[in-house]
């Protein structure tokens, strides 16, 4: 529990210390969910993960996984993707993070 409140706290220092999400890289995104999240971790605990952790997210219900990105109030074309997967009973798997490109 208090490595789970440590994570949290400083993931939440390094979004809001950050001026653009970019220089936040996906590698360390992904260190930041494996440390803070277990296997087996609630639909529940992952929800409070990804609100204290500044994350604007749904849940899609045909892939079993959140869909994620850190609110930083910018529109940009380059954005990080996270996704959060969870078993048939809302139970955390594993996550994935990656770089995207959206052009409109």
């Amino acid at each position: 529990m208090k490595s789970a409140i440590f994570t949290t706290l400083l993931l939440g220092l390094l979004v809001s210390c950050m001026p653009e999400k970019r220089d936040m890289s996906v590698i360390e995104i992904q260190r930041i969910i494996d440390t803070s999240l277990q296997a087996g971790d609630s639909f529940e605990r992952i929800e409070e993960f990804m609100k204290n952790s500044h994350m604007l997210y749904d849940f899609d219900y045909h892939e079993s996984r959140f869909q994620a990105r850190i609110d930083d109030g910018q529109v940009d074309t380059d954005n990080i993707a996270i996704y959060i997967y969870v078993d048939i009973d809302g139970k955390f798997v594993n996550a994935h993070v990656e770089r995207v490109f959206t052009h409109l």
